[in-house]
């Protein structure tokens, strides 16, 4: 597949006048560490005749590599300046996980959040590109971000359908604003699980985050006391996809998660 272009950090790397190229040590863009290998823990019964799956954990987070050089109306190898090569690895080195995304139609819906390892490729004594190797947050990577938004009156619902491709939980992120006074009970009937808070006021925004975290615009409301602990999740199984989500009482809302994607760059 040929992709000659990415995005990070908001930055495209044709901005900086570069492509995704091949070096005649390797192959860019093509080293994986696969999305969807896990350690898979049984245990033994009847003499080793049935082996039960316990659960299962990801070992590793996933891995890209690929090699960019500079982009030359003769593809012939440009050689690059020391200070040049220092900025890419200012851009390229996060020191914190950020998003990166492809230039290219069958991968437009995914995104990757990660950092770069920056090794330089030379001839001789010259800088002729770069060796990234691409280190991500998660084992896989996230579709397009999932934004929903609206109003319920007292005992209202809303319907979710994850489309993530991992099966399990998603905790979104959610905003709710109160329309009225009292306990605010938010019941996902997929798995019967109850977020509550109690003493809510009109007007009152409460924020919940995929870190699990919870604020509230009045400061005064002791949410330690009033918060069961219990947050949100969005449900996903093979053929079972349908969150089913009931508010106690009238609000307006914004519920926001990335799909998880079982999708590799190669």
């Amino acid at each position: 597949m040929d992709i000659c272009d990415f995005t990070f950090r908001n930055e495209r790397l044709s901005d900086h006048g570069y492509i995704i190229c091949e070096f005649d040590s390797g192959s860019s863009a093509s080293t994986v560490n696969t999305d969807s290998q896990r350690d898979i823990t049984s245990i033994a019964m009847f003499g080793g005749k049935y082996h039960p799956i316990l659960y299962c954990t990801y070992k590793d987070s996933l891995t890209m590599e690929l090699s960019i050089c500079k982009s030359t109306d003769d593809y012939e190898p440009e050689i690059i300046a020391p200070a040049e090569s220092s900025q890419i690895k200012r851009w390229l080195s996060s020191p914190t996980p950020q998003e990166l995304s492809f230039d290219h139609p069958d991968y437009s819906q995914y995104h990757w959040i990660g950092t770069f390892n920056v090794e330089e490729v030379r001839f001789g004594s010259d800088i002729v590109g770069f060796h990234l190797k691409f280190t991500c947050t998660t084992p896989f990577a996230y579709k397009n971000k999932v934004k929903l938004s609206g109003s319920v009156a007292a005992n209202g619902t809303v319907s979710i359908d994850d489309t993530s491709d991992e099966e399990g939980y998603i905790y979104p992120d959610m905003t709710i604003t109160l329309k009225a006074s009292g306990k605010l009970i938010i019941t996902n009937g997929y798995d019967g699980r109850i977020t509550m808070v109690n003493n809510c006021k009109s007007g009152e925004v409460l924020s919940f985050s995929h870190l699990l975290e919870i604020s509230s615009s009045i400061s005064s409301h002791q949410l330690g006391d009033d918060f069961n602990y219990k947050f949100l999740r969005i449900n996903n199984l093979y053929r079972d996809t349908k969150n089913k989500l009931t508010f106690s009482l009238p609000c307006s809302y914004s519920i926001s998660y990335d799909p998880i994607a079982k999708v590799v760059m190669a």
